[in-house]
């Protein structure tokens, strides 16, 4: 997945529409464009949605 300037905070969903966390970083000077993937620099790093809501005592309900 490719990140770009603005993207940091936002919610970083895997498969299965499941939260896996928080994006919170990329490549620097690369715009995504459409459909631009990994010719872009595709890469992108992410706070684990478990170690943030620790962070803020929070619990995350996995029931369907």
């Amino acid at each position: 997945m490719c990140t770009e300037a603005g993207d940091s905070g936002g919610a970083y969903i895997g498969v299965g529409n499941l939260a896996q966390g928080m994006t919170s970083g990329g490549p620097v000077g690369v715009e995504c464009g459409y459909n631009q993937g990994y010719n872009a620099g595709s890469y992108s790093f992410y706070q684990p949605v478990v170690d943030a809501a620790s962070y803020y005592g929070v619990t995350i309900d996995t029931a369907n």
